[in-house]
């Protein structure tokens, strides 16, 4: 059996989760990640189902998980607050095409959302999710040294 930090292309460091309950979405983004991202020792998981993505996450730590916010049958910040009660340290970024400022103020409040993420995706979408990896190692590090 291999271990699951470790791929065919090296050590992972952090894995980034994905949940939209669009299957074109989910495959385009999780692709464009991979790609942006390929030698920054991370892995890629996608899901279309949010319970499916909750209970694979009540086993495998993620450092960032990017969430829609419109999805069935759980939406984005349910997912997300369920996501935060398994994984308190898991970075959490909420994508949607709804510009509303009262759906970015209620996933941040209800959530705890890093940053949200506008579709269509900005071109430098790599780039939040560095920062968004940055902002777990931090996290991880005050965790340490308090504890």
């Amino acid at each position: 059996m291999s271990d699951p930090m470790t791929e065919a292309t090296g050590p992972v460091t952090h894995r980034i989760l994905i949940v939209d309950d669009e299957p074109f979405v989910v495959r385009a983004l999780a692709t464009l990640l991979e790609t942006q991202l390929k030698h920054d020792a991370v892995k890629v998981e996608a899901f279309t189902d949010p319970k499916a993505a909750l209970a694979r996450a009540a086993h495998i730590r993620y450092a960032v998980a990017i969430s829609d916010y419109r999805m069935r049958p759980v939406d984005g910040i349910e997912f997300l607050k369920r996501l935060r009660q398994l994984q308190p340290g898991c970075v959490r970024l909420m994508q949607s095409a709804t510009h509303e400022m009262a759906t970015v103020v209620k996933a941040v409040n209800d959530a705890g959302v890093y940053k949200y993420i506008p579709k269509p995706w900005p071109r430098d979408v790599a780039t939040l999710i560095r920062d968004a990896i940055e902002r777990h190692d931090e996290q991880a590090e005050e965790q340490r040294l308090a504890d």
